[in-house]
């Protein structure tokens, strides 16, 4: 069976995660850090994207990527395949460095953009490594001070047209103790099923052989099912998308 294609950003903004392989570290030094940097930089010269967040951790990447021609596949492509050839060159291993495909979530208001923002930068706070604000590979310290990969100006301009005042107010958001990431949704990354677990709890939970079938049942027998899966844990609106080839307002909707 064909896989589906990826479900597609009506403001073309995704919440992009990069994990290594096996979970293993993909930033080993410094200079892996930095040049992960760099490749983000050159490719934006190629694709054309804004890149409105980031954080790099030890064996995963957080990023949140405005693309500008709806290339986001070439785009992650092309930087995994870059670094991959860095690292495995550099520390004489063979082999892929980042897991399967990579995660993705739309991001399709401002209020899930910000908080999406907020959830990227606390990543080393969550993982108890330090403060939000300490943390030398996140964009945070590119909105407190000078942009060097980051687009932070419109982001900024969010909470007040006043520079200083929208850096004091973003810098406040940061501060809030948000325990409740509802709108991150962070166990999709972290419990997330995969695709061909899916598909088999759909074919077991309705006895069908084909999940793409429910597409083509009547609308409300069709909106039951998917409620039901909505509400189990490890399954996303997103992968449900691409899953049963229907599209994520259909999957929202129901």
């Amino acid at each position: 069976m064909p896989r589906c294609a990826r479900s597609i950003s009506g403001t073309n903004v995704y919440h992009i995660m990069l994990r290594g392989i096996n979970k293993e570290e993909i930033f080993r030094d410094i200079l892996d850090y930095e040049k992960f940097l760099k490749i983000l930089k050159l490719a934006k010269e190629k694709y054309e994207y804004q890149l409105y967040a980031y954080c790099l951790m030890n064996n995963h990447v957080h990023l949140l990527i405005h693309v500008l021609q709806n290339n986001i596949s070439n785009l992650l492509q092309s930087v995994g395949i870059s670094y991959a050839l860095y690292l495995n060159k550099k520390y004489e291993r063979v082999g892929h460095v980042f897991q399967n495909r990579y995660n993705s979530k739309c991001v399709e208001s401002q209020s899930y953009l910000l908080n999406v923002i907020r959830y990227i930068h606390k990543n080393p706070e969550h993982a108890k490594i330090c403060l939000t604000e300490n943390y030398r590979w996140s964009s945070y310290a590119e909105y407190m001070s000078q942009p060097y990969l980051a687009d932070t100006e419109n982001i900024l301009k969010m909470f007040d047209k006043n520079i200083i005042q929208s850096k004091r107010k973003f810098k406040k958001f940061h501060l809030i103790d948000a325990n409740d990431y509802e709108y991150v949704l962070e166990y999709e990354f972290l419990y997330k099923l995969s695709d061909e677990q899916v598909k088999k709890i759909i074919e077991e939970k309705f006895h069908i052989s084909n999940v793409q079938e429910i597409s083509q049942y009547n609308v409300e027998i069709r909106n039951d099912y998917i409620r039901q899966l909505k509400k189990m844990k490890g399954i996303s609106k997103t992968q449900l998308s691409r899953i049963l080839c229907l599209n994520r307002k259909i999957i929202e909707r129901a």
